[in-house]
């Protein structure tokens, strides 16, 4: 029966995944934030299209690393996975859009704040309507907390090195937060600093290679990283 379920939540988020890159409502966001850029390494969107396959594999993943551990984790502790998963359920899709707006930063090097806005809107809701179920907001709370700290330290960063990182990375960062944080608030600081330093290393080491490759604009995607690493947070944490 866990089994069954755990797969299923994944065939879900396969099914969303696999729409998503062809759907309007993701394009038109995408050209939004494109139109506000002028880094030349964008992606066509049209390119979606022969990508769908590794968008469907992402969400999966991201809703059976988040999903199987909580199911896992309610059997260990005497309660039934369902009943753990109905309490940390509004973690799965969280899971799912931090993956897919992490496959848009790969692909465009743009987080679009339509979706990104969205995503976040969504999760809060979500994770209000299963605490005032449960009557337990703690979840709530750390997750709040550490998205509004997130959004102020990046935001900031964003004002004083627009170079190195922008407002969509904010955002994406806030996002993050909001699931991470509320599985574990020390974790989710860790693994943002880390996220940070590992794309400056690596920026470091592809502009070194490559002179001017990006013309002045960061030449590693930041939301990736973001999302693995709040990924990462949510299943060790929400345990």
């Amino acid at each position: 029966m866990l089994i069954i379920l755990a797969a299923g939540v994944s065939g879900v988020a396969a099914i969303v995944s696999w729409w998503a890159p062809g759907s309007r409502l993701l394009a038109g966001a995408v050209a939004l934030a494109r139109a506000g850029t002028k880094n030349g390494l964008v992606l066509p969107v049209s390119t979606w299209a022969r990508r769908r396959v590794v968008w469907a594999v992402a969400g999966a993943t991201a809703a059976a690393v988040v999903t199987a551990p909580l199911v896992l984790a309610g059997g260990l502790h005497g309660s039934s996975g369902p009943t753990r998963l109905a309490e940390w359920g509004w973690v799965v899709p969280w899971a799912v859009m931090v993956a897919l707006l992490g496959l848009v930063d790969l692909a465009e090097r743009v987080v679009p704040t339509l979706l990104v806005r969205a995503a976040t809107g969504t999760t809060a809701v979500l994770a209000a309507l299963v605490c005032s179920l449960t009557g337990d907001w703690g979840p709530l709370v750390r997750g709040g907390a550490c998205a509004l700290a997130s959004w102020a330290v990046f935001a900031t960063w964003a004002v004083l090195a627009p170079g190195s990182l922008g407002f969509g990375d904010a955002r994406m960062a806030c996002l993050v937060a909001l699931g991470a944080g509320a599985a574990s608030p020390a974790g989710t600081v860790v693994a943002l600093a880390c996220s940070v330093m590992t794309a400056g290393a690596w920026g470091r080491l592809r502009e070194g290679a490559r002179p001017g490759l990006v013309r002045g604009r960061r030449p590693v995607a930041l939301g990736p990283l973001l999302a693995l690493s709040g990924l990462a947070v949510a299943v060790t944490g929400a345990r």
